[in-house]
């Protein structure tokens, strides 16, 4: 079940960023001003991973709970970004560039949590294989994406708002996983050691 909120996140986050002058070209935003944007962005969001990775480690145990939290955010993000675009909001460039570094940001953030949780819900599976599996799932979302845009449309803005509903269905698929933690159950078994005073002298 996570692999489908996983996969949706980041196919859909990171086929965006390849095309993201594309999005912004309409709104008077520079190819250069785009890449620094992406700049920000990768900064921002591995700031955040190592941020959110830390609280997970701390607060054992709400891994699910911190991925939720992250996501509302990005949305939050991402939903301000797509009333800027679509302006039902006054546009400013200081603006959009905040809301898609937040969304962004934020949404990248989730990418070592997911692949965590996925570890520990299909151990004993080995993490390779977790993690290829995931790769390959979210490659396949992310071309579907791009194979989108060769279909001809009047704007861009269909972009803005699959960011914005993205979120909100990951949220509301993250409810449905249930948050085990099986192999770090395995890891925190203690060891029995047969200790000298442990073991029994037979009767003479």
């Amino acid at each position: 079940m996570l692999v489908i909120p996983y996969s949706i996140t980041l196919g859909v986050n990171v086929a965006w960023s390849s095309v993201i002058d594309i999005n912004l070209s309409p709104f008077g935003i520079s190819q250069d001003e785009a890449s620094m944007m992406g700049v920000y962005v990768t900064l921002g969001g591995v700031i955040m991973a190592l941020v959110a990775a830390r609280f997970s480690d701390l607060l054992f145990g709400y891994m699910k709970l911190t991925l939720i939290v992250l996501m509302v955010i990005a949305t939050g993000g991402y939903t301000w970004f797509l009333l800027l675009m679509n302006q039902c909001l006054p546009f400013n460039k200081v603006h959009m560039f905040v809301s898609v570094i937040i969304g962004a940001s934020f949404n990248y953030a989730c990418s070592p949590l997911f692949f965590e949780l996925a570890a520990e819900l299909a151990y004993p599976v080995p993490e390779g294989i977790v993690g290829g599996f995931l790769t390959i799932c979210w490659n396949i979302i992310g071309v579907i994406f791009l194979l989108t845009m060769q279909v001809p449309m009047n704007n861009v803005l269909w972009m803005d708002y699959l960011l914005a509903i993205q979120g909100l269905v990951v949220i509301i698929l993250l409810g449905f996983v249930k948050e085990e933690y099986r192999r770090t159950s395995i890891d925190k078994v203690p060891e029995t050691h047969n200790s000298p005073e442990s073991e029994v002298i037979p009767d003479a």
